[in-house]
């Protein structure tokens, strides 16, 4: 879990493993569970302007891609975390996580 600034607002930073690649399906279900991206100003347009003023673009971002091609063929494609991204991680603070404590953000 992370913080920004020293702010009271508590951000997580996810692993999400999708199975069908469907249009928006990560925005989606993360928003339904009241936990949306940061600058996602579709499914999340309240906090998505005041989003910008620190993360230049919706938090999100593909590490790894897998399919099978049509002669069944593994494909794997690797991207390591933009430049971008990178900085807004840069500007927050790790918050330790004590699962045991019930006071834990």
């Amino acid at each position: 879990r992370y913080r920004l600034n020293n702010g009271k607002t508590i951000l997580t930073l996810c692993r999400v493993v999708i199975v069908t690649g469907r249009t928006h399906q990560i925005r989606i279900h993360m928003a339904s569970i009241g936990h949306p991206l940061v600058g996602d100003s579709k499914y999340n347009p309240v906090c998505a302007k005041s989003d910008l003023t620190w993360c230049p673009r919706i938090f999100l971002h593909a590490w790894r891609l897998c399919f099978w091609d049509m002669k069944n063929k593994h494909h794997e494609v690797r991207a390591a975390l933009m430049p971008d991204l990178e900085q807004v991680l840069r500007k927050l603070q790790l918050i330790e996580v004590d699962l045991g404590n019930d006071s834990n953000p």
